[in-house]
This record gives structure tokens, sequence and C-alpha cells, in this order.
């Protein structure tokens, strides 16, 4: 899996946007939970196929806000 879209925003992104109250762990941990969410995607279509290529802007992103 990708750690970004299909528009190529992804964590680095995220982590550029200075965050001042989300820790560098907390990015880490981002890209763990992307990794399993899109394992457990393939088992339990847990969102629409096509929402996996925007799951950083708006999944990710949508949560840190």
């Amino acid at each position: 899996m990708s750690l970004s879209d299909d528009d190529g925003f992804g964590l680095a992104q995220l982590e550029a946007m200075a965050w001042e109250s989300v820790s560098r762990e907390t990015f880490a941990l981002l890209g763990d939970l992307a990794r399993v969410f899109s394992e457990w995607q393939d088992r339990h279509n847990l969102i629409s196929a096509g929402e996996m290529s925007r799951l950083w802007r708006r999944h990710m992103l949508d949560s840190l806000q």
C-alpha cells in the first residue's frame, strides 16, 4: 500500500502542515494505521474501494482537524 493518495497527498504532507499538537510518534502511528486499515479493507470492506485512493486527504486529515 502506498502511503499517499492518488494525488500524492499522504503522511509527509500531513507532517508538513505544522501540527504543533501532534507528535512525531503519532504521525508514525498514523502510517501504521493506514497499513493495517488497508489490510483489513481487503477483508471487510470498511470503506468503498474508491475511498482508499483518498484515505489520507478524506479520512486521516479529517480526523486530525
